[in-house]
């Protein structure tokens, strides 16, 4: 389902993803899940489904990229560890990859990203910034 939705993008982003697809995003299907697992994620959405689902399966560390407050909640009820796109810039801020992350965000921001105040102004704490 993600596969598709990173299809479904027609702006200018689309060229981006291509190549990511391309270069480090790797699609992998699903294995059957364990019946606790279906019925914890059986009330989201298809996408957080399919992720949540396959990131179940997975053996050694895992870190699950989710934004969707729900299926972050459900995650962790799987002791799965999650974090956002501002976890992720700060991580990148901490290993020296960026900069400033202020900039990333309000560009972010200005290509229809949602993102609060409240968690521009926590992000740019924890970024000292």
């Amino acid at each position: 389902m993600v596969h598709k939705e990173l299809f479904g993008k027609v702006g200018s982003e689309s060229e981006q993803i291509d190549q990511a697809l391309n270069a480090f995003i790797h699609i992998a299907g699903l294995m059957p899940l364990e019946p606790a697992t279906e019925k914890t994620i059986a009330d989201l959405d298809e996408g957080e489904k399919q992720t949540i689902g396959l990131a179940s399966t997975v053996e050694g560390d895992v870190l699950l990229l989710l934004d969707d407050r729900v299926g972050r909640h459900v995650a962790e009820k799987l002791n799965i560890p999650t974090t956002g796109l501002i976890g992720l810039l700060l991580l990148a801020k901490e290993k020296g990859l960026v900069k400033n992350i202020g900039s990333l965000i309000e560009e972010l921001r200005d290509n229809g990203y949602w993102i609060s105040d409240e968690v521009i102004d926590v992000a740019r704490r924890l970024a000292r910034e």
